[in-house]
């Protein structure tokens, strides 16, 4: 029987080790899972990862949910409460906007009902627009429609952009 040392161990720990995939032979998306990350694998990890959480985000936020949400929306009720009355939350509503280019055009269009100022008044899509007037002669409510968050959509990318570059 032979006992090893610590300072053998030690070095046999620290030697890498070097495994070799078989691409041939098995799917790249099985291959990530036990640790393959060359592009390919990476890929198809991606992607397979990607349809998983469509299908999850589909079954939590079905057609009829989504149509529904839209509805509200473009009845002028405020898009945290119409998520509410659906029942799925502001992250499912948006983050679906990102990725699911025909409901995000439709939930701009719907939201545009929420403008306050209306569409062509000079000062939707502006600062003063997004923040409204809370007081003052002119009293007027934060308004949330499609110009104004695009207007704050930017605002906060640019924002980012400085940061980064402050930061590096």
């Amino acid at each position: 029987m032979y006992t090893w040392t610590g300072k053998q161990l030690l070095r046999l720990a620290a030697r890498p080790i070097k495994v070799e995939y078989d691409h041939e032979r098995y799917a790249p998306s099985t291959l990530y899972r036990v640790g393959c990350r060359c592009p390919v694998c990476v890929r198809a990890h991606s992607a397979d990862s990607r349809d998983r959480n469509h299908a999850l985000a589909e079954k939590a936020f079905p057609r009829q949910a989504r149509e529904r949400l839209l509805a509200l929306v473009a009845d002028a009720v405020p898009v945290a409460e119409a998520a509410a009355k659906v029942g799925v939350s502001l992250g499912y509503v948006y983050g679906r906007a990102i990725w699911d280019a025909e409901y995000g055009e439709a939930l701009d269009e719907a939201a545009w009902s929420l403008c306050v100022l209306g569409e062509s008044d000079p000062a939707c899509s502006t600062a003063s627009g997004y923040r409204g007037s809370p007081k003052g002669k002119s009293l007027r409510p934060a308004c949330r429609g499609t110009g104004c968050r695009e207007w704050r959509r930017e605002q906060s990318r640019l924002e980012r952009t400085q940061a980064t570059a402050v930061a590096a």
